[in-house]
């Protein structure tokens, strides 16, 4: 994978001026295509992903296609907890930074080499492009919380990242592994878990409980 100059270079800025963090692997890394699942850990999962992971060169983070839009940047901001809803200084932030960052998040995150997420018809695209990853030998990198308001997120995973199991199965051939990954600013580390791995001979609902519940268990800010 090629990564863009401006985005090696905002990375490279990244990994002088943010905490130095330690990959420690549960199951020593294959080298295969797989698909990490870390926590959010507020903005830090991916931050520390992207800039300190030990494989960071062949990763590609899904993101929601919305932070791409310039024009419903603002609300989508808005709508994301990015700040203490109660704080004094909330009006302020709500006029000012969903307006900044429509000029700033777009072309950071066109640099990047992340899979967009769409939430319409478009979706069957980001699977397409996942299992176009995974072809190549590389990971894809998938933050399955649920925002749950003001620097939190809900236990409960989404559901329908899992499905990149089954397209997988179905044009590679890939018996897809899942790697639960822990990232602690506390302690410095990015905890890479022993990996749940899909198994195509299951009936399709039981295997997709069992993988959101395995995962589920792990997956924790």
């Amino acid at each position: 994978m090629a990564l863009k100059p401006f985005y090696r270079a905002l990375r490279g800025i990244l990994r002088v001026f943010t905490p130095r963090m330690r990959t420690i692997w549960e199951t020593p890394c294959d080298g295969e295509a797989c698909v990490l699942c870390p926590n959010h850990e507020r903005a830090w999962g991916p931050i520390d992903m992207c800039v300190h992971y030990d494989h960071r060169d062949v990763i590609h983070p899904w993101y929601n296609a919305g932070v791409i839009d310039r024009k419903g940047l603002p609300a989508y901001v808005r709508n994301d907890s990015w700040w203490n809803p109660r704080s004094l200084l909330a009006p302020l932030y709500n006029a000012t930074i969903p307006y900044l960052a429509s000029w700033i998040l777009p072309p950071v995150i066109r640099s990047t080499p992340g899979i967009p997420v769409y939430y319409d018809t478009h979706v069957l695209q980001t699977f397409r492009d996942s299992v176009e990853v995974l072809r190549q030998g590389e990971q894809v990198v998938i933050f399955a919380q649920f925002p749950n308001g003001y620097q939190s997120h809900a236990e409960e995973l989404s559901r329908g990242f899992v499905m990149i199991a089954p397209f997988a199965w179905r044009r590679l051939g890939l018996r897809l592994k899942f790697y639960p990954v822990h990232v602690s600013q506390k302690e410095r580390t990015i905890r890479v878990m022993s990996p749940v791995v899909f198994n195509p001979d299951a009936p399709w609902e039981e295997e997709q409980e069992r993988l959101l519940r395995e995962l589920g268990e792990k997956v924790r800010d």
